[in-house]
């Protein structure tokens, strides 16, 4: 009898000792869980706020770009005609074209940013490239349409080139006006942004992680993103996006 109650006796006291060991065990998961989640969340938050810095950073090198093409003098020098079909343009007009692209191709070439600028001039039908001087543009928009796109304060556009082999590319068009307090010229300037260069900028931190940052302009247009299907697409009625406005 004395030896059944000695096994209770032991039996309780290692239910007892054991209650304070599973009870800490299910606490300090519990706690490992949260924590690892506050820092995944917090990962994540610290990935946006890198993003939205770059991002703010190619801007202002952009402005600061922009900013010095509406102060020079080819460009506030020069007169875009409109010429009859079979007018020889005299010298200077042709030279005042070619200082101005070499301007643009001089800014071009010492930053691996940009495919190529472009500046169009209020209302006139051809643009200056820094790869084909005096031409047409090659996305089909007019002065017109840039205008309008700056007057709603959109300036990111997200479009496709063409390369070499029949392939495209994908690029982004930052349109800004001339900066009206360097110059009277009225016009817009289209620098030509290699997204996949801002793309793998800012996605670069990112790891092995199966998620990247995508970037929204204000009208909620994907105009950045690892997965270029996704690129023109308007997001701004999903869910997170919403929650984000």
């Amino acid at each position: 009898m004395f030896k059944p109650f000695l096994l209770r006796l032991f039996g309780a006291f290692v239910l007892l000792a054991g209650i304070p060991v599973v009870g800490t065990n299910i606490i300090n998961q519990v706690m490992v869980t949260r924590l690892y989640t506050e820092e995944l969340g917090d990962s994540y938050q610290e990935k946006l706020r890198i993003g939205e810095t770059i991002l703010t950073l190619w801007e202002d090198e952009i402005v600061k770009h922009a900013l010095a093409i509406s102060m020079s003098e080819y460009l506030n020098s020069l007169e875009i005609k409109a010429m009859s079909p079979g007018t020889v343009p005299d010298y200077e007009y042709i030279n005042g074209i070619k200082r101005l692209s070499s301007f643009l191709e001089n800014i071009v070439s010492t930053n691996n940013k940009f495919h190529s600028i472009a500046v169009y001039y209020d209302n006139t039908e051809f643009q200056v490239s820094s790869v084909y001087g005096l031409t047409v543009d090659e996305s089909g928009y007019t002065y017109a349409d840039y205008a309008a796109i700056c007057a709603e304060g959109s300036r990111w556009l997200p479009r496709q080139i063409p390369v070499l082999g029949g392939d495209s590319e994908e690029e982004l068009l930052y349109i800004i006006p001339f900066m009206r307090y360097v110059t009277t010229r009225k016009g817009v300037m289209i620098f030509h942004v290699k997204e996949a260069e801002l793309s793998a900028v800012i996605n670069g931190g990112m790891g092995r992680s199966s998620s990247g940052v995508f970037i929204l302009d204000y009208a909620g247009n994907v105009i950045s993103d690892t997965n270029k299907q996704n690129l023109g697409k308007n997001l701004s009625e999903s869910p997170p996006v919403k929650t984000m406005a």
